[in-house]
């Protein structure tokens, strides 16, 4: 990858980093509260702060495509093997120290003896914190890399476009639809994970002369008007039904226009080619290390503490909490990366 490619991921990296951080801001106590005890003003807000920002985690494993389909990347099966060994590690230790923490919160210390092997089996069932099933997925993306990458070396461009709207229909639309109408129209059996989706297209968007990049000005607009559909439409059913799991939040088919909006832009500017200084630099080094360590301190301020953004005028409590969760966040990361052991995952 040239230097100017480079600096549009790392400066990508940086931007989706800063916007997970901000979902979980936006939705803790949304996950834990009620729209009374909240407020409807107050809700969708928070709905908004959300719908601007749920393309993160899919332009993060865009990334991944980007940088590991190419063909023309070497990916032996000793570095493929340490990818995946790297996210499982990580996996064990963060989502058992967060299930015993849980464990403990729930439960107290009573029986202590069995907070770790509960916490290991919490792991194994995907029932720590929530947002490590990114690193779940990571995992099974990375076993199927090697077939992709064979596949990506034969296919091209028109053939995975045609690839990519077929997914699209399939995993997004026709589910989109049955939950509107309340119909059940088949997907033909066909079974494919979303974030394969988003895999795919961010190979494709690693392809000399694709037609997002030809038509980025179309791509941008899909992406305003997903944004201003998903952001109307929360609020317009949040005040009637008082409703957070509607079908916008199922069916999430406004996500990709979005999500390849974003990436196409970065990939797009020419300001954006400029090398990147230490701050967004050392940001991008820190970005996994941010993405697990920023839910502790959120849930320290909202349970031990009990403040949320609410606790003063919401939109203030927002911004201040994000950059004081996201710069904690960022120094725990940053010595983490110091340590031994840490380094090497982190």
């Amino acid at each position: 990858m040239n230097g100017a490619k480079k600096n549009n991921i790392e400066r990508l990296r940086v931007i989706a980093t800063l916007a997970v951080v901000m979902i979980h801001i936006c939705m803790t106590e949304v996950n834990n509260s009620t729209l009374n005890s909240i407020g409807t003003v107050n809700y969708i807000i928070y709905s908004i702060g959300y719908d601007l920002v749920r393309w993160a985690v899919p332009v993060f494993i865009m990334i991944t495509g980007y940088l590991l389909l190419n063909p023309q990347k070497e990916l032996p099966d000793k570095k493929l093997f340490h990818y995946i060994l790297r996210m499982a590690v990580t996996l064990l230790i963060f989502g058992t120290v967060y299930a015993a923490i849980e464990i403990v919160y729930t439960s107290g210390l009573g029986q202590w003896y069995l907070i770790l092997p509960q916490a290991l089996l919490k792991v194994v069932e995907m029932g720590s914190w929530d947002h490590l099933w990114y690193l779940y997925c990571l995992i099974g993306l990375y076993i199927i890399t090697p077939l992709i990458k064979a596949a990506t070396k034969s296919i091209q461009e028109k053939q995975l476009l045609i690839l990519l709207c077929v997914l699209f229909v399939l995993v997004f639309l026709i589910p989109a639809v049955n939950m509107i109408t309340g119909k059940k129209f088949s997907t033909f059996y066909i079974s494919a994970n979303q974030y394969l989706f988003y895999y795919l297209m961010g190979y494709y968007l690693s392809m000399e002369n694709n037609r997002l990049l030809k038509y980025r000005k179309l791509v941008y607009a899909a992406g305003i008007m997903a944004l201003i559909t998903m952001s109307v439409w929360d609020s317009v059913k949040i005040v009637q039904f008082g409703d957070y799991s509607h079908w916008i939040r199922k069916a999430n088919f406004l996500i990709p226009p979005m999500a390849v909006a974003i990436f196409v832009l970065f990939l797009s500017v020419k300001k954006l080619n400029a090398p990147t200084g230490k701050i967004l630099k050392s940001i991008s080094r820190c970005s996994f290390g941010i993405y697990l360590v920023h839910p502790f301190f959120i849930n320290i301020l909202y349970r031990a503490f009990h403040i949320a953004p609410t606790s003063i005028p919401i939109v203030l409590g927002i911004i201040l909490l994000f950059l004081g969760v996201f710069a904690v966040s960022w120094l725990t990361a940053w010595i983490l990366t110091k340590l031994p052991g840490f380094k090497r995952i982190i």
